[in-house]
């Protein structure tokens, strides 16, 4: 029986009856040892009636080893893996040492655990207990945390238990509870409950010294004789000048420990360091120490540890950290390396390399070159974090100064990479006062410019780099070649248009350079253009990074340079294209110091084509990525491209509160780029809701910033000034920014930009306004933004109802309604729905609450969609990281609310809301 936590269990069983409900959910228990976390996990197993229970927990010893604990957990379901899809059960192969050196990223892991646990869940609840979560692993945790932050629609509760705050077991987006010593009356009870014949003086001195910890009040009264507790000789367990859980928790286990022979205490070390509790393993290592299996009995005894066929487990973890604390730095080196001996076969080199490295007291070449061979594989099994690891213990075992310096710098970067920006900080510091190549300062550089960068302070950055360029030109030219480029990012970012300049005059003819370098190259000319004010000149170095993105294989930066010059010329295929291929390789790498630009990217590449579900969900993951990963800078862009979503869907307040956040971040930093695009998304809200001449307000206020010549804005920003002046009665003032807008169409040559032109000048010159929209609506036939053709029909359809002619207007009218719900863009649906009563159109409730794809999920539309196309159950899995299980499920759902009762039905909604539907139509009949 739990004392004093009904609080507790009554939201435990509450989250238990979710789950059986079919709405997953998760908490992180926390609290200090021996608080009663791990009583609340024993509480909720017992409360799982018919559901399948997970259990796993931290490893101390083992959170340097890549899905350590993953692996524990997922043992005795390593059956279902092999009925998941074929992306699934390859991203979790190698966690179970199934596969060595694996790419899959920690988010493929995360979806791929996220289906096993949907998939078992559908045999009914499945409960997921962790405990000592403050020792996961960094990659299981990663992992575990992932799926737990995705379980709303799925029959999976999960409940994490760590010790401490969330310093000690980070975990964002998780809901968490922290357990409080239990209080007197509460203590006393359960004390009764354990020895009801303590006399009055130790009951009390038992109490006080507990401090309302239970497994104090158990330990200390457990740890008394029978003589003891009827009143006799006290043991000395600290003064009562204060309550000290842990230390007199500690000191029970610690009589304990030391009161062991010593061979027993050597092979309880050896299971406190490895504690993989494979006893074939410690026998092994024990032997090398002069120790047998036999010697384990008085612990087992004794209630330390529990045996079973093949492995051994501490029945508390604070006896394994008592173990550890007991022994003295010579018998921990030793235990290291008997285990490290210990350790045989491929599968094992890992483990093998680094006790062998943990046992090591002197430099090691040897043991360093050692630990720089398992780098491959850690990259592979728990990506750049897992990398930054081995490098940064392999730096340490490194004799030559120079030499580890450069392993110091590539542990940086990939820290840097894993969305790790303390650890980059940290490493690059113990790098600065070694020895440094040319090379070696110019990686080093590049971090450094990185993390000014994701602070918000680009000027840093840039003269960093430059000052640093010129000295290394001669030994790295293809080096200094990159530190410029990125240099002229930054400067331009920082508005130091000299600094851009200086770097623009260096990279004006390099040597020689590798394709991703001229791409870099090309990518700085093109922006300096830009911000300078003069994009047409811009536009050819745009093509040229497009070209090499496209034809380049892999190479991340390139994609990603690609994506920003694809979004600054318009050319919404290719944005997309490289945005999708970037976020699918850093998610595929886990760069996770990458992934929320390439989300921001392609969250923009989305809701061009009409995807504002998806962008809004790749937005959010991004703003999360950013948070989590301490990118300042992007999490600012990324809650002002929120705010633009919200202003398409319509959800106002939303917007307004996301551009005010946005804002707020950004006072005091050196870009001011997130507070433009804030103002930006509430000038389009203002457009969408028809508020005329507070949209142009807005949107004139920052028309004369540099910002609003970002690759995001340029080719939107125009169009909307426009069409709020003109509408709000000033066409006149609209002149300057129409010439600009159609001289920049006219360039771009892209159908989509060209009709807006048109759509544009039939506002400003209303004598054109009948041939103007004309040719519009015939381009935008051709393809491209679904929001801006609909817009287009919208003001088309609306010219001709005010010309009285409805049954003209009507067609057009129809064309943007649909689109615009089909994107669910509500301000503009509204509009369209006004307009069409106008001109004579009688609506049935049905038609206005939207078309049938709004009565789904955005999950229900994937599936959906997937489906329509022909797609197989396990096909759709594949691609969704579903299980097929989930995928039927989903169908299950979204039959009724489509009226269809067969897969082959969804045909008709094969395209709808999709890329191909939302970018291209044939244009409406005006005689239909």
């Amino acid at each position: 029986m739990l004392h004093g936590r009904e609080e507790e269990q009554a939201l435990l069983r509450r989250m238990s009856a979710e789950g059986r409900a079919g709405r997953g959910n998760a908490l992180v228990l926390r609290g200090d040892a021996g608080i009663g976390k791990s009583a609340l996990l024993e509480f909720c197993a017992e409360q799982a009636d018919a559901a399948r229970v997970l259990r796993g927990a931290g490893i101390e010893a083992e959170g340097r080893l890549p899905f350590a604990a993953l692996h524990l957990l997922l043992q005795p379901v390593a059956d279902r893996i092999g009925a998941l899809p074929h992306a699934q059960r390859a991203a979790l192969g190698d966690v179970l040492g199934a596969r060595p050196q694996t790419p899959e990223s920690i988010s493929a892991k995360g979806m791929a655990l996220l289906a096993l646990l949907t998939d078992i869940a559908a045999d009914g609840h499945l409960l997921v207990l962790i405990d000592d979560a403050q020792w996961l692993d960094r990659f299981s945790a990663e992992v575990l945390l992932f799926a737990a932050r995705r379980l709303r629609a799925q029959g999976v509760t999960m409940i994490f238990a760590g010790r401490g705050g969330p310093p000690e077991f980070p975990s964002p987006g998780i809901a968490s509870r922290t357990l409080e010593p239990l209080d007197a009356a509460a203590s006393a009870e359960l004390l009764a409950d354990l020895h009801p014949a303590l006399v009055a003086p130790v009951r009390e001195r038992i109490l006080w010294e507990a401090a309302g910890n239970p497994m104090a009040l158990a330990g200390l009264s457990g740890a008394l004789t029978d003589r003891e507790r009827l009143g006799g000789v006290f043991p000395p367990i600290g003064p009562l000048s204060g309550p000290r859980v842990p230390g007199t928790v500690r000191e029970v286990f610690q009589a304990r420990v030391t009161g062991l022979p010593r061979a027993t205490r050597s092979l309880l070390l050896l299971a406190a360091i490895d504690d993989r509790g494979d006893l074939g393993v410690l026998v092994r290592a024990g032997h090398l120490l002069g120790v047998s299996v036999e010697d384990l009995e008085p612990a087992e005894h004794g209630g330390l540890i529990e045996l079973g066929d093949r492995s051994l487990a501490f029945r508390h973890p604070l006896v394994r950290a008592v173990v550890r604390e007991t022994s003295s730095l010579p018998q921990r080196l030793a235990a290291h390396n008997a285990l490290g001996a210990a350790y045989e076969g491929e599968l094992d080199g890992d483990r093998r390399a680094w006790h062998l490295a943990a046992g090591a007291v002197d430099a090691d070449e040897e043991l360093a070159a050692l630990l720089m061979r398992t780098a491959p594989r850690a990259r592979a099994r728990g990506g750049p974090g897992a990398l930054a690891a081995a490098f940064e213990r392999a730096a340490s075992l490194t004799p030559d100064p120079s030499v580890k310096a450069d392993r110091l710098a590539a542990a940086a970067k990939a820290a840097l990479d894993a969305g790790q920006p303390d650890w980059a900080t940290s490493l690059v510091s113990g790098a600065a006062p070694l020895p440094r190549r040319p090379v070696t300062r110019g990686r080093l550089a590049l971090v450094n410019a990185t993390l000014a960068y994701r602070r918000g302070a680009p000027a840093t950055a840039a003269r960093d780099l430059l000052r640093l360029a010129g000295s290394i030109n001669g030994d790295a030219p293809s080096l200094a070649v990159t530190m410029r480029a990125n240099a002229m990012r930054y400067a331009v970012l920082a508005d130091d248009l000299p600094a851009a300049d200086q770097a623009m005059a260096a990279l004006a003819s390099p040597s020689a350079v590798a394709a991703a370098e001229v791409g870099m190259v090309s990518a700085a000319m093109a922006v300096r253009h830009i911000i300078a004010g003069d994009p047409l000149q811009g536009l050819p170095h745009l093509r040229e990074v497009i070209s090499r993105a496209r034809a380049a294989n892999g190479e991340a930066r390139l994609k990603l340079l690609g994506a920003h010059a694809a979004h600054a010329a318009g050319d919404d295929d290719a944005a997309f294209e490289l945005a999708d291929a970037l976020t699918r390789r850093c998610r595929d790498d886990g760069d996770l110091g990458l992934l929320p630009e390439a989300l921001t990217l392609l969250a923009m590449a989305r809701l061009h084509r009409g995807l504002s579900e998806d962008a809004l969900a790749g937005a959010t993951e991004g703003l999360r990525l950013a948070e989590d990963t301490g990118q300042e800078h992007q999490e600012e862009l990324l809650l002002a491209v929120s705010a633009q979503l919200a202003a398409v869907t319509g959800e106002d307040e939303r917007c307004r509160a996301l551009a005010a956040k946005a804002t707020a971040k950004a006072e005091g930093r050196e870009i001011g780029l997130a507070e433009s695009w804030g103002t930006y998304a509430l000038g389009l809200a203002d457009l969408g809701l028809g508020r005329h001449a507070d949209a142009a307000g807005k949107l004139e206020a920052i028309s004369g910033t540099r910002w609003i010549r970002s690759p995001f804005l340029i080719n939107g920003f125009g169009a909307d000034l426009v069409e709020a002046t003109a509408l709000a009665g000033r066409p006149g003032d609209a002149a300057e920014a129409l010439e600009a807008l159609e001289t920049w169409a006219s360039r771009i040559d892209q159908p989509w930009a060209r009709a807006v032109a048109l759509r544009c000048h039939a506002l400003v010159h209303p004598a054109d306004a009948e041939t103007s929209f004309e040719k519009a609506v015939e381009l935008h036939a051709q393809g491209g933004r679904p929001l801006e053709r609909a817009r287009t029909e919208l003001l088309w359809g609306q010219w001709l109802r005010r010309a009285r002619r409805p049954g003209d207007a009507r067609p057009w009218l129809r064309s943007a309604l649909e689109t615009f719900e089909t994107i669910r863009a509500a301000p503009w649906a509204a509009r369209a729905r006004t307009e069409l009563s106008a001109a004579g159109e009688r609506f049935r409730p049905r038609d206005a609450e939207g078309g049938p794809l709004s009565r789904l999920t955005s999950q229900e539309i994937r599936v959906v969609r997937l489906a329509a196309g022909g797609a197989s159950n396990r096909e759709i899995a594949a691609q969704l990281f579903l299980s097929p299980r989930t995928v039927a499920y989903h169908l299950y759902k979204a039959f009724p609310k489509l009226g269809v009762s067969s897969r082959r039905e969804l045909r008709r909604f094969q395209g709808q809301g999709s890329d191909a539907d939302a970018s291209a139509r044939v244009a409406p009949d005006p005689a239909a």
